[in-house]
């Protein structure tokens, strides 16, 4: 009986301990001596972007303000109707895969997305197109029949999209070891491993931080601002990063051209942007002297105040002052510290927002005006159409 009462004992104390010795491995997977220490962003220049201040319910005070002015900037989100951004609505399915595809560069898209609640046509149908033939989303999404484009996606979801972004626009694959992250945030210890690696690797790179002090929030979703806040510290730590794109006034490291007058290179702009919308399947755009005429007033204004909001608070749109009620600019593009055409085009042609801006493929889209100087090297785009 005792030998028996010993074995039953020694059988419970193994028993224990293997479950401890399992629970303790499957903490060392996350913690140990892996990396928890962050990487500072790249790219900490002022901006001093002011775009903001066109949505009436963005206020000075706002907390995610320069995220929205960033992204706003850079051609990645657009309002919401009325002069609204609104800042506090959660991102669903349909805007995220649209901003993702902005910032990709809205490259072409032959097919469709295949989910049988995203009809052709629709806003948003090639961002989801482009999103699943990349394998942009989450592994359940792309093994779905429908999106649900209306839902919502969690912090976890979209950390795993980010760093699926990231290696479709050309990072490197998983091989960091950054996961002792899970050890200071132990509401990650309910997750897959994709997604405990993705929001990791996020926060190590300093684009995604916690809720608190121990909280990570992976099940909570995501508001528009606070995604834009996201794309703006990834922009600036993996992105182009192009300062100028973003009111930033740093000095410049260029030295102007020696030849050619700022017609020519306007030009050679132009020739540049309708070359490159051919070469991706989209029709040249007609060189429209109101539209050059508007590009020079504003190279003049923005080598004041380097931002898309014009000296009296308003934003290029239709063309009432320059006696061109039926001409609208629906886009604009600036950059400084360039002083030739190739520069201003490479310039727009890195920052993913600018990019899709080129590359529009709005069918209403058709009229082209530009503006180079050289006195600080700052060039403008504009392109738009007759609505009347």
């Amino acid at each position: 009986m005792t030998k028996r009462f010993l074995t039953s004992v020694f059988s419970l104390i193994l028993a224990m301990a293997l479950t401890l010795s399992a629970a303790a491995t499957n903490q060392v997977r996350y913690a140990g001596t892996q990396r928890t220490e962050r990487v500072p962003l790249k790219n900490t220049d002022t901006n001093n972007s002011t775009s903001y201040q066109m949505f009436s319910d963005v206020s000075d005070t706002y907390w995610g303000k320069d995220g929205i002015s960033y992204v706003v900037d850079k051609g990645l989100f657009n309002g919401t109707g009325y002069g609204m951004f609104s800042p506090e609505m959660p991102m669903n399915r349909a805007m995220i895969c649209t901003v993702l595809y902005r910032f990709a560069g809205s490259p072409a898209v032959s097919g469709s997305s295949g989910y049988t609640d995203v009809p052709s046509g629709t806003w948003y149908s090639d961002g989801v197109a482009w999103a699943k033939q990349n394998e942009v989303l989450t592994l359940d999404l792309l093994n779905s029949s429908k999106l649900e484009p209306d839902r919502g996606l969690t912090r976890g979801e979209f950390s795993v999209m980010m760093r699926n972004f990231y290696e479709v626009m050309g990072g490197t694959p998983y091989n960091d070891s950054m996961n002792g992250t899970a050890a200071m945030f132990p509401d990650l210890q309910t997750c897959d491993t994709v997604t405990i690696m993705a929001i990791s690797w996020l926060y190590t790179y300093s684009v995604l931080n916690g809720t608190g002090n121990k909280t990570m929030s992976p099940d909570m979703g995501l508001t528009r601002s606070q995604m834009a806040a996201i794309l703006e510290r990834y922009d600036r730590q993996f992105g182009s990063s192009d300062a100028s794109s973003v009111g930033s006034s740093g000095a410049s490291t260029f030295q102007p051209a020696e030849t050619g007058s700022d017609e020519e290179e306007e030009e050679k702009l132009i020739n540049l942007i309708n070359d490159y919308r051919e070469a991706n399947g989209l029709r040249r755009l007609n060189r429209n002297e109101k539209l050059m005429e508007v590009a020079d007033v504003r190279a003049e204004e923005i080598s004041e105040n380097f931002t898309h909001v014009r000296p009296d608070g308003s934003y290029i749109g239709i063309l009432y002052e320059f006696d061109a009620e039926d001409l609208r600019a629906d886009y604009e593009c600036i950059t400084s510290c360039v002083f030739n055409a190739q520069d201003a085009f490479d310039s727009w042609r890195k920052s993913p927002g600018h990019n899709g801006i080129m590359l529009n493929r709005d069918d209403d889209i058709a009229e082209i005006g530009v503006s180079f100087t050289r006195d600080g090297g700052y060039g403008v785009l504009l392109i738009g159409h007759y609505w009347m």
